[in-house]
């Protein structure tokens, strides 16, 4: 999703990273899938650097074209980004009336849409590190 109008008629945009109105959700149902996925690709990345099949483990885990010069904790953190990207579901909240909109799968750009019984229910997505 690059843009979508609200409800209200403001326009979400998401066309960079860092967004403050926008997060990722994670079903609870999903949450052994995710942290299993994650070990199991920081698990055979070690076994792999360790055993000199750095090589076989890019192309099992990659696409063709993925650069081979990339730093092991690059590849890390790209195959830990893969896994949890097949599990995510984006949810972006309207800065204008708060409405939150969630997306209905992690394999469908539609979105099912909330709206706040609280005035304060505005920012938040907001991430709690300062960084925006």
């Amino acid at each position: 999703m690059s843009k979508m109008l609200c409800s209200c008629g403001h326009v979400i945009y998401d066309q960079t990273d860092g967004i403050p109105y926008k997060a990722e959700l994670y079903p609870d149902a999903d949450t052994e899938a995710l942290w299993d996925g994650i070990v199991s690709a920081a698990t055979s990345l070690l076994e792999a650097l360790r055993s000199g099949e750095r090589l076989r483990w890019m192309k099992q885990h990659f696409l063709p074209g993925y650069p081979a010069d990339v730093s092991d904790d690059g590849m890390l953190s790209d195959a830990i980004t893969g896994v949890a990207a097949r599990l995510k579901r984006d949810v972006y909240q309207c800065e204008l009336c708060g409405r939150l909109y969630v997306q209905a799968s992690s394999k469908k750009n539609t979105f099912v849409v909330f709206t706040p019984e609280s005035p304060d229910a505005r920012n938040c997505l907001r991430g709690e590190t300062g960084t925006q």
